[in-house]
């Protein structure tokens, strides 16, 4: 699906890798700086992109590329889940939103909510009944654009270091 401005969002292939792997990388560098002992600075290696191809093959996936004149500056990468009741909860059926990134250069004009609009689009088709995600608390402005979505808090995962 087209817009007025030229962009451009449909299913990720396997030859938007390059482009994710960027993307993901200026997410993944953030969380590393924020978080040095849990998070690792993004690698030269292959093994996100390793790993990503079996993500866009698999059908339980939803990844959606932006293309801003023919360059792919965002992505979004989100798994169906579906868990049958238990003796704690009623049965579930939901999207994970795992992964959402937009090129810096590119923020600001839209993509990030072609991207969320495209995901509840297929969300519906699936017939999900709720969306969840984490995110860091550091990273304020991730936390206004979810909100901005109907996000809110749901729960808090907490840690403490033990001294040696």
């Amino acid at each position: 699906m087209k817009d007025s401005q030229n962009k451009l969002i449909r299913p990720a292939s396997a030859s938007d890798l390059p482009s994710i792997v960027e993307l993901n990388n200026l997410v993944q560098n953030l969380h590393a700086r924020n978080h040095p002992k849990l998070i690792k600075p993004a690698s030269e290696g292959t093994e996100f992109s390793d790993w990503f191809v079996e993500v866009i093959e698999n059908p339980d996936s939803i990844v959606l590329v932006v293309e801003l004149s023919g360059t792919v500056v965002g992505y979004i990468y989100a798994e169906e889940v579906k868990k049958t009741a238990s003796w704690v909860s009623p049965t579930v059926h939901l999207l994970m939103l795992h992964h959402i990134g937009v090129d810096s250069k590119a923020q600001g004009k839209g993509i990030g909510k072609m991207l969320m609009d495209g995901m509840y689009q297929e969300a519906k088709k699936r017939g999900v009944q709720r969306v969840e995600l984490e995110v860091w608390d550091f990273n304020d402005n991730a936390r206004r654009f979810f909100a901005g979505y109907g996000f809110k808090d749901l729960r808090h995962r907490m840690d403490v270091e033990i001294e040696k």
